[in-house]
């Protein structure tokens, strides 16, 4: 068993956290500054939506094995530190480090023993060299001559599976130029790929670079299906003929190969987006890389104005149902949600949106109120009373068989825009032509 501190209880680290101190494995203190969090934390309540987190938060603060705190001097004789926290973009791009910072300079100050500190937040590489330069400046302010090893280790959880995907990993990668760092990592990771999953063992850069390099590719994979979808929309083909017919291509595969509205959520963006100016400070001009994240933005503006098309750009006085406000399925982020974007559009247009989203709602509210024009509801069927059309942006699983029959009697409008494709080639989709449903999905003849 280890001691081990996580710095930062967002998204990856109160996943990483809780799984770490499951079934009592690890000794697991949760350091997060907002204490309005801490507290929600000691009271059992999660306050991000992910499948199986909440079981484990009740099972670690009973058991004492995950202790959220907001003091940071509980976290000093840790063996392991994780730096969890945020990396948001700057608005030219680049991820702002200034947490990151902040967390390695609190470690310097504080720290009384050796340990191992590594770096979980997604950072653009050399971030590790920045780290143990401030970590060595304030021992050398303090007159301390303490030893300690600096790693990287990228997450690659998904959201809506992150409780999964921690503990079923496809690989642990761990970089480190220490092998005494390497030896307490792989043994803290080391249950993980009991299923015969690697750990791989590289350069702090090269991990550093690992995470951007798969995000950014995994991203490339969304927007060139979405310029291909568009194709298909002019030119009157099928999308879903086309990629069934790509992606049987065993060098190609189907995954993340699926039209939609756009990517979004707190990874993608920011990631893309600092991989490709990581490219520019190295004086590389990138064709591909750096087209990417511009590329989903435009579809997500091609999807708005294919529906004000179909209404002559005139939708003044339209209500519109949207069913889905998150970015994916089981969250509850809306983070560059493509819906904000729609709604944004649609309501500077004119038109009344009625919103329902069955765990997104209370985010997707700080950036719309409730007002004249975005309503909220508490069941998908009545956001549909007396609209023009239905606007499918998520796909969640309760969506994926509605009852046509009450769509048809609460659709003034008779029209639906499936964003995810998830009536394609369904007994759904043809019960709404058989109606005389105008339907149209992405990438669709």
């Amino acid at each position: 068993m280890a001691k081990i501190s996580i710095h930062g209880l967002g998204y990856v680290g109160l996943v990483t956290g809780l799984c770490l101190a499951k079934g009592g494995a690890h000794k697991v203190i949760g350091y997060e500054v907002d204490k309005k969090k801490v507290d929600l934390l000691r009271n059992k309540k999660a306050y991000i939506y992910e499948r199986g987190l909440q079981e484990l938060l009740e099972e670690g603060i009973e058991s004492c094995s995950f202790i959220p705190t907001s003091d940071f001097s509980e976290t000093i004789d840790s063996e392991l530190d994780l730096i969890c926290v945020g990396t948001p973009s700057l608005p030219n791009g680049d991820a702002n480090l200034r947490y990151v910072e902040e967390v390695a300079k609190n470690i310097g100050k504080h720290m009384q023993s050796y340990k191992v500190i590594a770096t979980k937040s997604t950072v653009p590489p050399m971030t590790h060299s920045k780290v143990e330069s401030l970590i060595k400046a304030e021992l050398k302010n303090r007159g301390a001559d303490i030893e300690f090893d600096i790693a990287s280790v990228p997450e690659f959880l998904k959201e809506g599976t992150a409780v999964w995907d921690f503990e079923h990993p496809d690989r642990i990668v761990v970089g480190t130029k220490s092998d005494r760092a390497k030896s307490l990592l792989t043994n803290v990771f080391r249950r993980y790929v009991l299923n015969g999953h690697p750990i791989i063992t590289m350069q702090p850069i090269e991990a550093e670079m690992v995470k951007y390099a798969a995000n950014t590719f995994l991203a490339n994979k969304i927007a060139f299906t979405e310029e291909l979808s568009q194709m298909c929309d002019l030119a009157g083909a099928d999308v879903l003929n086309v990629l069934k017919g790509m992606c049987a291509d065993n060098r190609i595969g189907s995954s993340f190969f699926k039209p939609g509205p756009g990517y979004g959520g707190s990874c993608f963006p920011k990631d893309v987006q600092a991989f490709a100016k990581f490219a520019e400070s190295l004086g590389l001009e990138t064709r591909i890389i750096s087209n990417i994240h511009q590329t989903n933005e435009m579809h997500k503006e091609y999807l708005v104005n294919k529906i004000l098309k179909e209404y002559n750009y005139d939708v003044y006085g339209k209500v519109f149902a949207v069913w889905g406000l998150t970015f994916k399925a089981e969250t509850d982020d809306v983070r560059e949600s493509a819906s904000l974007k729609l709604v944004g559009r649609l309501t500077y247009n004119g038109a009344t949106v009625h919103c329902f989203d069955p765990k997104g709602e209370e985010n997707f509210r700080r950036h719309f109120p409730e007002s004249e024009k975005v309503k909220y509801f508490s069941d998908k069927y009545s956001a549909t009373k007396n609209a023009d059309a239905l606007i499918i942006m998520t796909e969640w699983h309760d969506f994926r068989e509605p009852n046509v029959d009450l769509l048809e009697q609460n659709l003034q409008g008779k029209t639906v825009f499936d964003f995810r494709n998830l009536y394609a080639n369904s007994i759904s989709e043809e019960e709404m032509k058989s109606k005389g449903f105008r339907y149209f999905g992405v990438g669709r003849k």
